[in-house]
């Protein structure tokens, strides 16, 4: 059974709510970097982390819906720029995960550890952005290549 992919207004729909959830989540999650508590005010972050946990959640895992949107509004556009992303992803998720299990974790019983200056958190970041812009740098570079020719 081949999957349909979403509709444009679908797709966008579902990037957008991911957006406003995400940055919701990020607002609550870390009211210091919007103005919204003084440094150091740990009255004002239990307020937001207690009344406002369940989008700090929400952000974590919004940036996945995001992507399938996005990547569900450029194949209905262009199957041979979504394939040339997917190849880009083929090859990219199984080195970034691997990248993640190598780094270090930390403790004494961290999956292997073999260190190298980064943890395993700063690994997952850096994976994580640097999956982010090349599929954002990508896909324009994509879409102009195959509208020219």
């Amino acid at each position: 059974m081949k999957l349909k992919p979403l509709s444009n207004r679908h797709s966008g729909y579902l990037m957008l709510i991911s957006l406003v959830l995400f940055f919701a989540g990020m607002v609550t999650g870390a009211p210091q970097w919007f103005g919204l508590c003084r440094m150091f005010d740990f009255g004002c972050y239990d307020f937001y982390r207690y009344h406002f946990s369940y989008l700090w959640w929400f952000s974590i895992f919004m940036p996945v819906p995001f992507l399938l949107g996005l990547m569900s509004w450029v194949k209905n556009k262009s199957e041979k720029v979504f394939m040339a992303w997917w190849k880009f992803a083929r090859v990219y998720i199984p080195i970034a995960l691997i990248l993640i299990v190598l780094s270090d974790g930390g403790g004494a019983l961290s999956g292997l550890g073999a260190g190298g200056g980064f943890d395993r958190e700063i690994t997952i970041w850096v994976t994580a952005v640097i999956f982010f812009l090349i599929t954002f740098i990508l896909l324009p570079l994509k879409f102009k290549t195959y509208k020219n020719a």
